[in-house]
């Protein structure tokens, strides 16, 4: 059966809630609706990188959608709510792409780390990553907000203005928040590295 054309709103948060529910058909709509997009947003995301990683978009897009229909049941409050969900669920496959590679060991602590440095799927650079994903456990202690920025435009390559439509907040609000978590970020490395 043919998954039909879902409206990137309202109604694809009720196939989200009755994915949930456990929905088979739910599923199949929601991947349907979806899956093109999401693979737009990681083809995106991976075409800036290094070719020094064996991640596909295909493969990064169907790991997020697997993880999404594992996790426990989420009250889907709009599809900025899933897509915000969707980008964290990258930076975990991310992260846990580099602890599978064995990545034990952490950067010396004079090395100097700021977020447009890192490449996300270059395995030289795999420390950063992590260094990068500590940060931002911090940072969502006091700011989550800034933190969901970062994933939406950094790990989902989402613009400023696809982001605020998602998160339902202006444009600046996101650029705003994107330039408080790359402030707070830059603190964070140098104190490290000191």
């Amino acid at each position: 059966m043919e998954p039909e054309q879902v409206p990137p709103s309202a109604d694809l948060t009720i196939w989200l809630r009755r994915m949930n529910e456990g929905d088979s058909d739910a599923a199949n709509q929601v991947a349907g609706a979806i899956y093109g997009e999401l693979r737009q947003m990681a083809a995106g995301r991976l075409s800036h990188e290094t070719r020094d990683h064996s991640m596909q978009p295909t493969l990064l897009v169907n790991e997020m959608f697997l993880r999404l229909l594992r996790t426990q049941r989420v009250n889907w409050n709009d599809r900025g709510h899933f897509f915000a969900t969707a980008a964290r669920m990258m930076r975990r496959i991310v992260i846990d792409y580099f602890r599978d590679k064995g990545a034990q060991k952490r950067p010396q602590r004079s090395k100097q780390t700021q977020l447009e440095d890192v490449v996300i799927f270059d395995d030289n650079r795999r420390e950063e990553s992590l260094l990068l994903d500590d940060a931002l456990n911090q940072l969502a202690k006091i700011d989550e907000r800034a933190v969901t920025v970062v994933e939406m435009r950094y790990f989902a390559g989402f613009s400023a203005e696809q982001t605020a439509e998602l998160l339902g907040v202006h444009p600046r609000t996101v650029m705003r928040d994107w330039l408080v978590a790359k402030a707070w970020l830059k603190k964070y490395f140098n104190n490290r590295a000191a």
